[in-house]
């Protein structure tokens, strides 16, 4: 009989570079580990401005808004507590020469040649005295606390800084502004002043009133001048002040004297 031959096993092949055979474990650890050989291709943006406004969403744009106008400031009104502060009359200002007499309200009153300014103050302590042609303020009112200042529309203001000023000023009492029909200012406190002033000089002549005597019985209507006046044969001597305490009216027939007749 014929014997079959007996296969002989192929060899195992040696991979490329002498590198012996790896284990599966090893090879399955290797492809866990190991990165892919073959790495992603990254994509180039295309350069282009139209691909790139399509790829990439605009921003939308933010919606204008109307400009808003910044308010205008409302000036606060000026008023007697401190908007506008009283001027002492010593500050007026005069004019006079080094070797003249008088001080006055203009540098060529008189026909002055090279007069100077000064303060009223300067003027009255150097010896000069005031014009009696230009209406110069007198000495007494570098003093004077109801010193006020004149405009040129008759209204009297406690400074000539007031904003209402207006024109030259003059200096002047308080009660000398009210006589000639001068109107106090509201809006840097000159009618407060003025209403100070009245209440000061009322209660002077209540003062007053208590050294003047009149007549009346405490049930009269009205007080009198003299105790010899209708109805009054007899009547008690008494006060002014007593009367209008006692709020008689005067009699319209012997004229007695009144609080206003004291002024």
């Amino acid at each position: 009989p014929e014997q079959t031959p007996e296969q002989t096993p192929y060899p195992t092949p040696t991979p490329r570079g002498g590198i012996a055979p790896q284990s599966a474990e090893e090879e399955a650890a290797e492809e866990t580990v190991a990165p892919s050989a073959t790495p992603e291709t990254e994509e180039v943006p295309d350069a282009s401005p139209d691909a790139e406004a399509s790829e990439t969403p605009a921003a939308p744009r933010a919606t204008p808004q109307p400009a808003m106008a910044m308010p205008t400031p409302t000036p606060a009104p000026e008023t007697a507590d401190g908007a506008v502060t009283a001027k002492n009359a010593g500050e007026f200002t005069v004019y006079h020469t080094e070797n003249g007499r008088y001080y006055h309200m203009s540098a060529d009153c008189s026909d002055m040649v090279g007069a100077q300014e000064d303060t009223l103050t300067a003027a009255v302590e150097g010896g000069f005295e005031p014009c009696p042609e230009c209406g110069a303020p007198a000495a007494e009112l570098v003093d004077a606390e109801d010193a006020v200042w004149v405009d040129e529309d008759d209204v009297y203001h406690v400074s000539d800084e007031c904003a209402s000023f207006a024109g030259e000023a003059r200096l002047m009492r308080a009660a000398e502004a009210a006589e000639a029909e001068c109107v106090p200012c509201a809006a840097c406190g000159a009618n407060a002043l003025s209403a100070s002033e009245e209440a000061a000089s009322e209660e002077e002549l209540l003062e007053q009133a208590k050294d003047v005597t009149v007549y009346f019985y405490d049930g009269s209507r009205a007080y009198h001048a003299e105790n010899t006046c209708v109805g009054m044969s007899g009547a008690p001597e008494r006060t002014l002040y007593e009367a209008i305490e006692m709020d008689k009216p005067p009699c319209s027939r012997c004229d007695p004297p009144t609080l206003e007749s004291l002024e």
